[in-house]
Order: C-alpha cells, then sequence, then structure tokens
C-alpha cells in the first residue's frame, strides 16, 4: 500500500513511516550524488557510511540535510493557522519554510512569519525537531507569542491564514508531523 508522507489519513504505523522516510532520504542521496559536486567525478560509496569519497579529487559527501523552521504562534486563547492551496480542502497548519544562508534558526522563524503572514512574533522558544524526508529536510519545531501586525497573505505560497481559538481548530496535519505534535503540546499545556 502506497502512504504518502503528509498523508491526512494515518493508515501504517509511525515506527514503519519512520523506515520508510528513512529510505526515501537515502534513495533521494544515492540519486542526488553520482557524480562528485566538486569536480565531476565518481564517488564511491565510504564504507560503514552514508557518505561517498571520489575517486578523482579525493572530496568525501555525505547527505545533503536541509533546515527548516517551523512555528506556533499563540495570541492569548488562539493559535496563527495558514491554509496552502496545495492541501487537502480546509486543512490548515503551521508557518513553515527554509533557512536562509548566514540565518540562524529562530531568525528563520521570524521571517517566515513575516512573509507568509504580515505578523511579526516575539519570545521564540525552541520545543523539538523531526526529520521530514521532502526529501532531505530536518524541520526545528519553536513556539512564539504575537508581537503585533495584522494577517496579510500573499494568495500564491499562503491561501489563507486566521487565528483559532484552541476551542474552535480547523482540519489539522496528520498525527505523525511535528506542525501536529506542535499544536497538540500547546493545546494540552495553555
Amino acid at each position: 500500500m502506497a502512504e504518502p508522507f503528509n498523508a491526512v489519513q494515518e493508515r501504517i504505523p509511525a515506527d514503519l513511516m519512520t523506515m520508510a522516510g528513512i529510505g526515501k532520504q537515502l534513495l533521494h542521496w544515492q540519486q542526488m550524488s553520482r557524480f562528485c559536486s566538486r569536480c565531476g567525478g565518481q564517488p564511491h560509496q565510504l564504507a560503514n557510511s552514508w557518505g561517498k569519497k571520489c575517486a578523482d579529487c579525493g572530496s568525501e559527501q555525505f547527505p545533503h540535510i536541509h533546515p527548516c523552521a517551523i512555528v506556533l504562534i499563540r495570541r492569548d486563547d488562539q493559535l496563527l493557522l495558514i491554509r496552502k492551496p496545495e492541501w487537502a480542502p480546509g486543512r490548515y497548519g503551521l508557518v513553515a519554510g527554509f533557512l536562509d544562508v548566514g540565518e540562524s534558526l529562530e531568525e528563520c522563524a521570524i521571517r517566515e512569519t513575516q512573509e507568509e503572514t504580515g505578523i511579526e512574533i516575539k519570545n521564540v522558544r525552541y520545543v523539538t525537531s523531526q526529520c521530514w524526508p521532502f526529501p532531505s529536510q530536518l524541520m526545528a519545531g519553536f513556539v512564539a507569542d504575537y508581537a503585533g501586525g495584522s494577517i496579510q497573505v500573499d494568495g500564491n505560497e499562503v491561501e489563507d491564514a486566521r487565528w483559532f481559538t484552541i476551542g474552535s481548530l480547523p482540519n489539522l496535519p496528520a498525527q505523525r508531523s511535528i506542525a501536529r505534535f506542535l499544536i497538540d503540546s500547546y493545546t494540552r499545556i495553555d
């Protein structure tokens, strides 16, 4: 049975999906590392490692991991949730995005929130992380507090953003996602 990692309905246990995610990342790495990124030579597998060493220039390379920040934004008893056009109808999730060069993960969370929603945040706190095989991300999860501004979305990357009270949340991401973990943790704590 095929199961997308971001499926709305979970049909495969989390431990099997974890193994599948590792496999997906390693297959991606094998496909993307057929040639040395330094000289174009032929790399060969290093013993007891996922890394490769170029036969021509000796450069060692390892699977590339792309860091992302994802952030749960709180305002009193409300959460700021966004909706992307490609998501299942009615599903909302959290602001997230890739780290830029020279940027900390916290700065990434602040910038992505501003870009996707127009909202300013403060008190950005690290909570947890999750390997996310799309195809090789590491999602660093944060919780932050609303600092100001009004919602403004571009209508392209983000289709909608709204404040939802904890008692009336919309359709949310799957249980296995870091977004859902952050949402569930926040609603249990406060």
